[in-house]
């Protein structure tokens, strides 16, 4: 049960890492084509 909880969190969190490298990237390319 713990452990789940941990990768819910862990998934989350990762997913929300990626979506701002994301914006992140796009950000830069639109600043420096």
């Amino acid at each position: 049960m713990e452990s789940a909880f941990a990768k819910l969190i862990y998934c989350k969190t990762q997913s929300t890492f990626d979506a701002k490298i994301e914006t992140f990237k796009q950000t830069c390319k639109a600043a420096c084509p």
